[in-house]
C-alpha cells in the first residue's frame, strides 16, 4: 500500500487509519476473552502496522501527519461496548506515543474521535441513532462530513504544531472530558 502511493502519487505525507473490525454490541457478562482482546488486537494491530509502514518515508522527508479514527466510546463508556471503546482508548494512547517520538522528525499524530455517525451501518440501528442524537447537545449525530472536516483539518500543513490531541466529533457529547 505504501509503496503503491509513493509509486503513483509521487509521495507520501499523510497516513489516515481508520482499520478497525467489525464489531457487535455484547454486554460483558456475555463477553468472552476472545470477543474483548480480538477487537482490541485487531484494531491496534492494524494502526501499529500502517503507522509502521509509513514512518521511514515520512523521517525521509522530515514531514506527515497521522490521523487515527478512534471513537467517543474511548471516553464516553457505553454498555455493550467495552472491547471497541478499550481498542479505541488504546488507540489514543498509541497515538500520543507516536506523537512524542516522531515530533523531531516534522511527523504530528492526531485522533478524531467520533461519536455515532450516519452511514450505511446505522442506517439499520433503528431509533438509537435519534435516541444518540438526543443525548448530544447538536441534536444529531454526526455526518460522515462532520469527521472529513476534521480529518482534514489535521491533515493540512498548516497545523504542524498540533500533535497528540484527540479531537471530539461528538456534536458535543463527551464535552467538559
Amino acid at each position: 500500500m505504501v509503496a503503491a502511493a509513493r509509486n503513483e502519487l509521487g509521495g507520501l505525507d499523510i497516513l489516515v487509519s481508520n482499520a478497525g473490525p467489525l464489531f457487535r454490541p455484547i454486554s460483558l457478562v456475555d463477553m468472552t476473552w476472545d470477543d474483548f482482546g480480538g477487537i482490541v488486537e485487531q484494531d491496534l494491530k492494524a494502526a501499529f502496522h500502517s503507522t509502521k509502514a509509513v514512518l521511514p518515508t515520512m523521517i525521509d522527508n522530515n514531514s506527515g501527519r497521522i490521523v487515527y479514527i478512534g471513537s467517543a466510546s474511548a471516553h464516553n463508556p457505553t454498555p455493550g461496548l467495552a472491547h471497541h471503546g478499550s481498542a479505541r482508548a488504546g488507540l489514543t494512547t498509541f497515538a500520543a506515543y507516536v506523537a512524542k517520538e516522531m515530533g523531531q522528525h516534522g511527523i504530528t499524530s492526531n485522533v478524531v474521535s467520533p461519536g455515532m455517525v450516519r452511514t450505511d451501518r446505522t442506517a439499520n440501528a433503528g431509533d438509537m441513532t435519534d435516541r444518540m442524537g438526543a443525548m448530544t447537545p447538536a441534536g444529531r449525530i454526526a455526518t460522515p462530513e462532520d469527521v472529513a472536516r476534521a480529518v482534514g483539518f489535521f491533515a493540512a500543513d498548516a497545523v504542524g504544531f498540533y500533535t497528540g490531541t484527540d479531537f471530539p466529533v461528538d456534536g458535543g457529547l463527551t464535552a467538559g472530558r
